[in-house]
């Protein structure tokens, strides 16, 4: 139960076609405690697993209309992520799975497009 909404959240019963979240809200999610990420286990063009919803992010979406439509950007851009496979085209500094940089014949390169 969400007491500061006085919301009682239920248990889906029965047959129901979804066997698994799309979206789970956490206190913070793995790369930001701010903005929601998607988890990708799998390769380019297969689903995601889920997407991460920071519980700020939740909480601060309705704070302005500047951030309602910077919220609704980047969540559209996080579900294609999920929805389609697809990975972003930076990465993260210090991050093992999504790096910022990677070296071939021995120079640094930042990862991204062109």
């Amino acid at each position: 139960r969400e007491e500061r909404c006085e919301v009682q959240f239920k248990q889906a019963k029965g047959q129901t076609r979804y066997q698994k979240p799309d979206m789970m809200v956490e206190t913070s999610s793995f790369l930001s405690k701010t903005a929601p990420t998607t988890h990708q286990s799998q390769g380019c063009r297969h689903q995601g697993d889920f997407i991460s919803l920071p519980h700020q992010f939740v909480t601060d979406w309705n704070t302005s209309s500047e951030i309602l439509v910077d919220s609704g950007k980047l969540l559209a851009h996080e579900f294609i992520k999920l929805r389609f496979g697809i990975f972003d085209e930076i990465g993260f500094p210090d991050d093992l799975l999504y790096p910022s940089q990677f070296m071939m014949n021995g120079t640094v390169y930042p990862s991204g497009v062109s």
